[in-house]
């Protein structure tokens, strides 16, 4: 009996000094998880299991009904234009590994948003707890969305749309509006809801039989048009260097088979090119117009720009032109970069158009009947390298036929074909199709977006 309270005494503390080391232990180990982050690899790809999932929240913050409505909106992007859309929301990032541009690079090649023709896809990435109070936030765009939305159009989308309604907890409210305004942006370019391109440019109907007609007949009008064009252009060069007497310049005039007659017949084509050129124009500056910051109308004053080191390196190597953008009320500032060389791709690493073929290979499938060249990247900026697989399926005899000068001109012809009736009659195809079988389509991106903290 003497003894007895001492054990209880030590039991007693036993049971204590092992529920604080357990406790320790839960902290510890959580605070481990919570530094070290989330990275790429260790994001579920829920395309596998159900293809109509778009949604993965690690971080717990949407309701079962929250995800079925933003799931529904991916869904509809999808079968509407063929735009693979995916959102993640997590707590934080590894930020000792990634930055939130290339955490959000990695893992779109990582699932292959889009098809494999067209890259059409989209991916959405946000932190919702963050490191020291901030929240990072990326929208991540195939090589096939780039032109649709660019950057500018991704940043106006984020900072009007997604970021206030994120600020006051109201986060799938800023997601939904974000993907409608995606929707809105699609849709004013020119696609045709609810209708797959192959049944747009169908000839089944009388309509769309005269619409291709039109379409042919105005394509080959104006290749005739830009012929005689160019050609007349080079008849004017080579009499300014020529430096020779009006006799010999009137013969070579006589030798270029071009008649005035016959340039003032097509002559007429040249207004509507034109009209259409100023609407396009426009339609581009219209993306940036306003500033992201206060609302106010802004002004393409390039005094009041700087550009940084990469876009200085785009400028010495020619494969970039840059559009200015100044806020006249803020101060804000802001440079676009737009590729001018075909050549050229964005560096997936430092994000500029810097990134140049160092050399390629081909790889034949006879299977498939096409073949591809793997493209062996450089990054002229930040020396990253990296390889892409391009498809030339269809070009080779297109190739062997279009040789030279007049080879040209027939690709003229098919971009203008295809430009027609892209943006005529809208509708894009592609995607993942109707089948119930999970995953992504097997894209790819460049590194296009829009990244800020919330």
């Amino acid at each position: 009996m003497l003894f007895a309270p001492s054990g209880d005494l030590c039991c007693h503390t036993f049971s204590r000094l092992r529920f604080l080391l357990l406790t320790c232990l839960f902290v510890w180990v959580s605070l481990f998880s919570l530094s070290a982050g989330i990275q790429p690899s260790q994001v579920p790809n829920v395309q596998l299991s159900e293809r109509n999932r778009h949604v993965v929240d690690m971080s717990g913050t949407l309701s079962a009904g929250e995800f079925a409505q933003l799931d529904r909106a991916c869904v509809a992007l999808r079968e509407t234009y063929g735009l693979e859309v995916a959102v993640v929301l997590l707590d934080a990032i590894d930020h000792e590994n990634y930055t939130i541009n290339t955490f959000s690079n990695e893992l779109y090649q990582l699932w292959k948003l889009g098809s494999r023709e067209d890259d059409f896809g989209l991916l959405i990435v946000s932190e919702m707890k963050g490191e020291n109070g901030t929240r990072d936030f990326r929208i991540e765009t195939g090589y096939g969305a780039e032109p649709y939305i660019p950057d500018a159009l991704a940043m106006r989308i984020a900072r009007s749309e997604i970021f206030p309604r994120f600020r006051e907890g109201r986060v799938t409210e800023g997601l939904l509006a974000g993907l409608n305004a995606i929707d809105a942006e699609l849709s004013r370019v020119g696609y045709q809801k609810g209708q797959d391109r192959k049944q747009t440019l169908s000839s089944n109907s009388v309509e769309g039989a005269a619409y291709l007609n039109g379409s042919i007949a105005l394509a080959v009008y104006l290749l005739l048009s830009l012929l005689l064009y160019i050609r007349s252009i080079s008849i004017v060069k080579q009499f300014s260097m020529a430096q020779i007497g009006r006799r010999n310049s009137l013969t070579l005039f006589r030798a270029s088979a071009v008649s005035p007659d016959v340039f003032l017949f097509f002559l007429p084509a040249w207004p509507f090119y034109l009209y259409w050129y100023k609407k396009k124009e426009k339609e581009l500056m219209s993306l940036a117009i306003s500033c992201p910051h206060c609302g106010a109308q802004g002004s393409s004053d390039s005094s009041a720009v700087v550009l940084d080191e990469g876009q200085i390196r785009e400028k010495a190597l020619g494969t970039a032109g840059h559009r200015t953008f100044h806020c006249n009320t803020c101060g804000y500032s802001a440079v676009e970069s737009i590729p001018i060389s075909r050549e050229v791709e964005r560096c997936p690493s430092c994000h500029y158009y810097t990134a140049l073929p160092v050399r390629s290979r081909v790889q034949d499938d006879s299977k498939a009947r096409m073949s591809a060249s793997v493209r062996k990247m450089r990054c002229e900026h930040c020396f990253y390298e990296y390889e892409r697989t391009v498809s030339s399926q269809g070009r080779t005899e297109v190739k062997s036929f279009a040789g030279g000068f007049w080879g040209g001109f027939v690709y003229i012809l098919i971009a203008i074909l295809q430009a027609l009736m892209l943006g005529g009659r809208g509708g894009r195809g592609g995607g993942s199709g109707s089948s119930g079988r999970g995953g992504w389509g097997g894209g790819s991106s460049g590194g296009g977006g829009f990244s800020d903290k919330w």
